[in-house]
């Protein structure tokens, strides 16, 4: 695939070196790719966080149960 074709490289990942190092960005760059890095917490560009809110929602509507009942609850 042309490099002018390839959807950008975004980093989910953590801001750790691994992830930012300029040895990394420049092993993406040779490929043509375009690197973009989400800000340091983003929770509106995680979806896990959505879930995690309508969880939490869903529960502070509830009675209050144990553990248990919660994982048959939402299993």
């Amino acid at each position: 695939m042309p490099a002018s074709e390839r959807p950008p490289f975004r980093d989910h990942g953590p801001r750790r070196l691994a992830h930012t190092a300029p040895e990394t960005a420049q092993l993406i760059a040779a490929t043509g790719t375009p690197l973009l890095f989400f800000p340091p917490y983003s929770p509106d560009l995680n979806p896990i966080e959505q879930g995690f809110a309508a969880l939490k929602k869903r529960r502070e509507y509830q009675d209050q149960a144990t553990l248990d009942d919660i994982v048959r609850r939402y299993h």
